[in-house]
Formats: structure tokens, C-alpha cells, sequence
């Protein structure tokens, strides 16, 4: 899986959690949600990633 590729299946992840979260009828627990989306977003091969990405786009912080 390419960089790129892995990022957006982590976003496409967090939002089907926020979605899930907000869709109409449901109760979910916000404490729940939030833990959800640190298990998607928050893991190293996508920190690495986006390092990876950063670099090649000589990204000035």
C-alpha cells in the first residue's frame, strides 16, 4: 500500500467513526467515538507516511 493509499483509508476510516457518531437515531458515546477515532488516526505507520510525504513535497514548517 502506498503512502498516499494508507492515508486516505485512515480518513476515510475516522469518517465513516464520525458519521457512525453523528447519523440520526443513534446514541453514541462521545468518550467512545473520540477512542475510536485515536485507533484510526493515531498509529505509527501513518505518522510515517505522512513524514515520507512531507519530505518529497519539501513541505517548510
Amino acid at each position: 500500500m502506498t503512502d498516499q493509499e494508507l492515508i486516505i483509508f485512515a480518513l476515510k476510516d475516522a469518517g465513516r467513526i464520525i458519521a457512525e457518531h453523528l447519523e440520526a437515531g443513534r446514541t453514541r458515546d462521545p468518550e467512545e467515538t473520540v477512542t475510536r477515532l485515536i485507533r484510526a488516526l493515531d498509529r505509527p505507520e501513518i505518522s510515517r507516511a505522512i513524514e515520507r510525504l512531507e519530505r518529497g513535497l519539501h513541505v517548510v514548517k
